[in-house]
């Protein structure tokens, strides 16, 4: 891949704002450092911890960030650990849907432990992501007093639109479920 190439990739791992202030200048210092051939992988790799340290400073993840971009970056941190643990609960979930149907009644007892106690570590992680959303609330009522539904309402919306979507669809996946036999909810019924 051609320099050029190389560095226009590694100018989208900064943030928009960043890009605008300073790409044309890490452009050409990637360009010039290069010689013109191949990025060197020493200096992709800082680019990328650079990139990714702007992303964090930008997402109000980092030390040095204004209190209010703080306050948005906990928030946002807050729900895509939400994220990971509703996916990875899925997926926990769909691969221990039937375990004691195939385990043998003597040899459940080591499984049904680790079950319970990924259970108690799904409802402390849920406990904990609310607690969060808890510390949020009183910086987002300020946020939304101080006029703040503006800026908000362009994310909000389609979100909240997308959550109505996926629920009403969890809804008619689960009504159209208990129409069907263990059989066909398990891979017989291709459509499902």
């Amino acid at each position: 891949m051609s320099a050029a190439r190389t560095t226009g990739l590694l100018l989208r791992l900064y943030p928009p704002g960043w890009r605008a202030r300073y790409g044309e200048e890490l452009e050409a210092l990637i360009v010039e450092s290069s010689g013109g051939d191949r990025v060197p992988w020493a200096m992709r790799l800082d680019v990328l911890r650079a990139g990714a340290r702007e992303r964090l400073r930008a997402a109000g993840l980092s030390g040095g960030a204004a209190p209010g971009e703080q306050v948005r970056g906990g928030a946002l941190l807050v729900l895509c650990a939400w994220a990971v643990l509703v996916v990875g609960g899925l997926g926990v979930q769909k691969v221990a849907e039937h375990w004691q149907d195939v385990t043998p009644a003597g040899s459940r007892g080591v499984p049904s432990g680790a079950f319970a106690a990924l259970v108690a570590a799904a409802v402390c992680g849920g406990v904990l992501v609310l607690a969060g959303l808890a510390c949020a609330g009183p910086s987002l009522a300020a946020l939304l007093r101080d006029g703040g539904w503006a800026a908000l309402r362009r994310r909000v919306i389609p979100a909240a639109l997308l959550t109505v979507a996926a629920i009403a669809a969890t809804v008619l996946l689960a009504i159209w479920a208990g129409g069907l036999t263990p059989r066909e909810r398990n891979g017989h019924d291709v459509a499902y």
